[in-house]
């Protein structure tokens, strides 16, 4: 049996959920990727793979334009949005690098390492 919503919003969400696709989306997702190989591999990238190199990539064009703007010589600013961009960026690419781990990594290590 399926867990029904218990406060107003969650049953407001779950009502325009249904209203606007046709049913619950969580399961139409499961439902598409038990059945198809190209689906799973798909959302496995989104959730893991892109994270990752986007928080890569954002640390690295943060620390490029910290470079940019220090070489300016005063004439350019926003220190404030570089050191935001690698902190951010090194923190998104730090957390998906854990889950990449603990999916893919994990089940290759002895099982002293996982209990």
């Amino acid at each position: 049996m399926i867990a029904e919503p218990g406060p107003w919003y969650e049953r407001a969400w779950d009502r325009a959920e249904t209203s606007a696709f046709g049913g619950r989306v969580d399961q139409m997702v499961l439902d598409l990727t038990e059945r198809s190989k190209i689906a799973r591999y798909s959302l496995q990238i989104v959730a893991f793979v892109l994270p990752f190199v986007l928080g890569i990539a954002a640390a690295l064009l943060g620390g490029s334009a910290m470079t940019v703007i220090e070489r300016s010589g005063g004439t350019k600013s926003g220190n404030f949005q570089a050191v935001f961009a690698i902190m951010i960026g090194g923190f998104a690419a730090v957390i998906s690098g854990c889950m990449l781990g603990s999916v893919y990594v994990s089940r290759y290590l002895p099982s002293i390492y996982t209990q």
